[in-house]
């Protein structure tokens, strides 16, 4: 097995779409993008059952709102009106999920600035050095932020958003070409 990696976020779905690669492990968002562009993939296992996105925020972001982070949900996302908030890139499941934060709290995405900063190294520079107030990432880079002190704002591993688990998050796909001609594989 050859693992190439190249970042996430759309390069590797184009990469499976081409025939570059046999197979690709990604967030279900990749899936849906490509069945509206009726280039179906087919989701082959789900390896991570629960929503595993979590959005961190500036300790500067939690005092200026004046929102603790054990307050209830609904008032959590309440206060992201305003905020300059990070996601890796546009269509993004961080893009997704921060979009469905904002929805679920009644606040409009204008009232908002999402910053498109790439990788999640990238987002927790650009956290540090206040350029945004927060981002949304998947598990790992999360408990980083925080562990360097950013505050836990949502955490769906926690249960704080009811209803995203169980939830297909991370899958291995492949299309149904290859499928097709490699049954045995598959």
């Amino acid at each position: 097995v050859e693992s190439i990696i190249t970042r996430g976020g759309g390069p590797d779905t184009l990469a499976l779409l081409s025939g570059d690669v046999e197979f690709n492990t990604a967030a279900p968002s990749y899936q849906l993008n490509t069945i509206r562009q009726n280039r179906d993939v087919l989701l082959v296992h789900n390896y991570i059952k629960s929503v595993n996105q979590a959005l961190v925020l500036s300790p500067d972001a939690v005092k200026r709102v004046g929102v603790a982070a054990d307050a209830p949900i609904a008032d959590r996302l309440k206060s992201l009106k305003g905020m300059t908030l990070g996601i890796t890139q546009p269509g993004a499941m961080t893009d997704q999920h921060i979009r469905f934060l904002l929805r679920k709290g009644g606040v409009d995405v204008k009232d908002v600035k999402l910053v498109a900063i790439g990788s999640a190294q990238a987002l927790i520079t650009a956290l540090e050095t206040k350029q945004i107030d927060g981002f949304a990432i998947s598990l790992g880079p999360d408990r980083t932020a925080v562990s360097r002190g950013a505050v836990m704002w949502v955490d769906n591993l926690r249960g704080d958003v009811a209803g995203l688990s169980p939830f297909p998050m991370v899958n291995i796909y492949t299309t149904k070409r290859y499928a097709a001609a490699n049954p045995q594989i598959v």
